[in-house]
């Protein structure tokens, strides 16, 4: 945790005068999201399973993982335009502001 948090910030850091400023644009909010994920899945991991469960952990993660593949693999075919309502109402909105 304590390496792999490390090399995220050094990565996302800009150098010089910048770094004192914020992060790198380049990434945007990549790494933050990456070590609040790690934080999350460590602590998550060592109050509620214990620190003997690795194996409950890692299956949990990859579960997890492959079903937000298949979620992201279904949201995928679906053809776009298809925005589970009718659009006509907000083109009327559209129009209506933009004449009025």
């Amino acid at each position: 945790l304590s390496i792999s948090s490390i090399l995220a910030t050094y990565v996302a850091t800009e150098r010089g005068f910048a770094a004192r400023i914020s992060l790198s644009n380049d990434f945007t909010y990549g790494p933050i999201y990456f070590v609040i994920t790690q934080v999350i899945i460590v602590t998550y991991a060592y109050f509620a399973y214990g620190p003997e469960s690795k194996g409950a952990l890692t299956s949990n993660r990859f579960v997890a993982n492959l079903l937000g593949i298949v979620v992201a693999m279904v949201l995928a075919v679906i053809p776009p335009g298809n925005w589970g309502g009718d659009p006509g109402h907000s083109r009327s909105m559209n129009r209506l502001h933009w004449n009025s």
